[in-house]
C-alpha cells in the first residue's frame, strides 16, 4: 500500500530541476547586468553634477562687474584646479574662464565663458562643461 501512495506523489525530476536552475541563472545574470549599468550611469552623472556645480560657482565668483578683469582678453585664463575624492576615484577638475570686453552704443559688455575640464574617473574620457553669459554695465 505504501508503494502505491508514493507513486501518486508528483516530484521534480533531475532534468526539470537543472532546467529551472539554468532559467533562474539566465534571469539573474540579466538583472545583474542592468544593476551594473545603472550604477555606472549614476557614477558618471555624479561626476557631471560636481563639474556643473564648479562651473556655476565660477560664474558666481565672477558675476561682479569689478572682478571681471580682461587680462589676456579673448583667451582662456586658467584659474586653478579642484581635486575631489568621489567614491573610490580621485578627480581633478581644471577651471578656466574666458572674458572678452566690448562697447556697443555706450553700453559696456563683457562676455564670460566658464569652463571645467576633467578626465572622467569611471569612463576615463576627456570631458568638459561650458557655460556662457553676457554681463552689461551702463545705460
Amino acid at each position: 500500500m505504501k508503494t502505491k501512495e508514493r507513486s501518486k506523489k508528483k516530484a521534480l525530476t533531475l532534468i526539470e530541476l537543472i532546467v529551472s536552475i539554468l532559467i533562474l541563472g539566465v534571469v539573474m545574470a540579466g538583472q545583474m547586468k542592468i544593476l551594473q549599468e545603472g550604477l555606472s550611469f549614476a557614477k558618471k552623472t555624479n561626476e557631471t553634477v560636481y563639474a556643473y556645480n564648479i562651473v556655476t560657482s565660477i560664474l558666481e565668483d565672477y558675476s561682479n562687474w569689478d572682478t571681471l578683469t580682461t587680462e589676456g582678453d579673448g583667451s582662456n585664463q586658467d584659474i586653478g584646479s579642484i581635486t575631489l575624492k568621489l567614491g573610490t576615484q580621485t578627480m581633478t577638475f581644471q577651471r578656466e574662464i574666458d572674458i572678452t570686453s566690448s562697447l556697443i552704443a555706450g553700453i559696456a559688455i563683457k562676455d564670460v565663458t566658464a569652463r571645467v575640464r576633467w578626465i572622467g574617473g569611471y569612463s576615463n574620457q576627456n570631458k568638459s562643461i561650458e557655460i556662457h553669459t553676457t554681463i552689461t554695465y551702463g545705460s
